[in-house]
């Protein structure tokens, strides 16, 4: 039952009793003379019962929060001048009380001319629905809108086409007309349902403001002569994601998603057929959908890094000084320099030097990364004579390119600075 309905009820159910309530009153004062004595003995619990059903309902009132109205500002498209909006509606999807079905969701709205743009006024009710508009002009032309969440309220329209009417067959939704209605206030019908199966992967990667955080993959499971059928897959995610809306064409991939979160949730989904249909779908993400080989390969590459040369800023003594340096990846120690001697060339040209491998190539490697994975590069030195230190750390994320590692001794750069240049190496 629609909350419009349950408040129909609620209000019906407190006048039943406040009509009770003054009827009893009535009785009490001696309006009513002809009253039994049954009646008459009834006529003090009934009022009492009235003052607390009329109290309810007043506090009922004082609590529920209002719906806000959200006005939404609708900008012409770069360099295009204003249209004469008349007339438009909105359409959402949304999964049916059954979680298999997806309804569609519609209603009139009424574009009004603001300061310089048009707008159109949506229920507060709608803020978390993924909203698309379709507008006519005076000239016949149709605009279009979205998709979007209406808690982004300034919106840019783009030429559209005439929108498909949804069957009034089905019944009316109450609560979530436009406030500028110029229609009925909205019908929900099942559109075409896409019978495909959807499947996803989730691994957990880290910990994020104290709940588990997960890379997960979401993407049609069928064989390839099914994929060959589908030309688009459109995701509607969470509307707390910084980009809800996604799609994929990428069928060698199965019109993957991949991205990271920490909760299920039901994914909306458009499938546009190559023939030009399309059908809508709805998936619940499981997180508990572990990891298997095949994610792991589609989301994981090897790598190999190269120390391409070490530029000395400062060696910490006049003239040349020894050093040795190690390069660990998350802790593990992946290259070890043996000891050399390092001249900054300041006495000289006055200017920093620069040092590669005496042979061969300074490689570092194979290292996995899964995609948005990173991984700790630490390099640690000590000087031969003196025991004085140089330490530096940098970041390295799965696809990133080249880099530097500033490191120097924490007390003094004098006593030792150096620049490590990286860069990713083929395998």
């Amino acid at each position: 039952m629609g909350s419009a309905h349950q408040d129909v009820l609620f209000f019906v159910f407190i006048g039943f009793f406040i009509l009770i309530g003054l009827t009893s009153l009535a009785v009490l004062l001696g309006f009513v003379k002809n009253a039994d004595r049954k009646f008459r003995q009834a006529a003090v619990p009934g009022f009492v019962g009235a003052v607390t059903t009329a109290v309810i309902g007043l506090f009922k009132i004082a609590i529920t929060p209002a719906v806000v109205p959200i006005v939404v500002t609708l900008l012409p498209p770069p360099g295009v001048a204003l249209p004469a909006l008349k007339s438009g509606k909105y359409q959402y999807d949304e999964v049916a009380a059954d979680n298999v079905r997806v309804v569609t969701k519609e209603g009139a709205v009424v574009p009004v001319l603001g300061e310089g743009n048009w707008q159109v006024q949506l229920s507060g009710e709608v803020a978390n629905k993924p909203m698309h508009l379709h507008l006519q002009d005076e000239d016949g032309n149709w605009w279009q809108a979205g998709p979007f969440f209406p808690n982004y309220i300034r919106q840019e329209i783009r030429s559209g086409k005439a929108v498909t009417p949804i069957s009034d067959a089905s019944w009316h939704v109450p609560g979530v007309a436009l406030v500028s209605a110029a229609g009925p206030p909205g019908v929900l019908t099942a559109q075409q349902q896409a019978e495909l199966k959807f499947n996803n992967y989730a691994r957990r990667i880290d910990d994020r403001y104290g709940r588990a955080f997960y890379e997960w993959r979401v993407f049609v499971d069928e064989p390839q002569k099914v994929l060959d059928t589908i030309a688009q897959v459109d995701y509607v995610l969470h509307p707390t994601f910084p980009n809800p809306f996604q799609s994929s064409r990428d069928r060698g991939r199965k019109f993957e998603l991949v991205t990271t979160g920490w909760g299920g949730f039901n994914i909306l989904i458009t499938v546009h057929y190559v023939d030009g249909r399309e059908a809508k779908a709805t998936y619940f993400l499981d997180l508990n959908n572990g990891s298997p080989a095949e994610i792991q390969k589609t989301t994981s590459s090897s790598m190999q890094l190269k120390l391409e040369k070490i530029q000395v800023n400062a060696d910490g003594s006049v003239g040349s000084t020894g050093w040795l340096f190690d390069v660990l990846v998350d802790g593990k120690r992946m290259l070890h320099l043996a000891n050399r001697s390092y001249d900054d060339g300041r006495e000289s040209t006055k200017k920093p030097s620069s040092y590669g491998p005496d042979s061969g190539s300074w490689i570092i490697g194979p290292l996995n990364l899964g995609r948005g994975q990173t991984i700790r590069i630490d390099v640690k030195g000590e000087r031969s004579f003196g025991h004085d230190t140089a330490t530096g750390t940098a970041t390295l994320r799965a696809n990133g390119g080249p880099f530097t590692v500033d490191v120097a001794n924490t007390k003094d750069r004098k006593k030792g600075s150096f620049t490590f240049y990286f860069a990713p190496a083929s395998m």
